[in-house]
């Protein structure tokens, strides 16, 4: 006999034991759990919408619908004054790019914060300016409704940061990429080989 059979025994042996002494015969199964179920429709957007808003405002987010690039900048004026909100981290993503953000933020007198690349890549400079800011702007790649979390597909440690650092974070999300449940993204995601960071 092998020395893996006899060390596969003894611990058969030590196991009957303990169960012995606990008065148990045989081993517990645990029943199987029955699968997940969100009770969300996925296609169902507007249920969708309203379950991820629900949930963000219990952990003291909210949600304001925007159409138009036009309908963010308010939106934006209307909840950040440039005097409370001076300094403004913006992620490089291309809807924030498209909407001109930067340079608006910019044209009503707030200071925006350098990329990583503008720091030279140093971590920790860049970390320490984004301490400093009052607000951090990203997009979201998805969503969760029923734990009301934004899932960032990290392309990059700026955009994570960003999300992170300053003490308010604006995120914009298209509706349509608002899953029921982290089962329900697991099992559609497949666009990307990028491990996701939720939030």
């Amino acid at each position: 006999r092998s020395r893996m059979e006899e060390q596969a025994d003894n611990r058969a042996q030590m196991l009957a034991q303990i169960r012995n002494a606990l008065g148990h015969s045989a081993p517990v199964t645990p029943e199987p759990l029955p699968p997940f179920d969100s009770h969300i429709p996925t296609k169902d957007y507007a249920g969708l919408v309203e379950t991820f808003s629900r949930e963000l405002e219990k952990v003291g987010g909210r949600v304001s619908r925007a159409r138009s690039s036009e309908d963010v900048r308010q939106l934006l004026q209307e909840l950040y004054s440039s005097e409370e909100y001076a300094t403004v981290a913006v992620s490089a993503c291309e809807v924030l790019d498209q909407l001109g953000l930067r340079e608006w933020l910019v044209s009503t007198g707030r200071q925006v914060v350098p990329s990583l690349e503008e720091f030279m890549n140093s971590l920790d400079q860049y970390k320490h300016a984004l301490m400093k800011a009052d607000l951090g702007i990203t997009c979201a790649d998805y969503a969760l409704a029923d734990t009301g979390t934004l899932v960032l597909v990290s392309g990059g440690e700026q955009h994570r940061l960003i999300s992170l650092l300053p003490p308010v974070h604006f995120c914009l999300l298209d509706p349509r990429r608002i899953f029921a449940s982290l089962t329900d993204f697991l099992a559609r995601e497949d666009e990307t080989s990028q491990p996701p960071y939720a939030m």
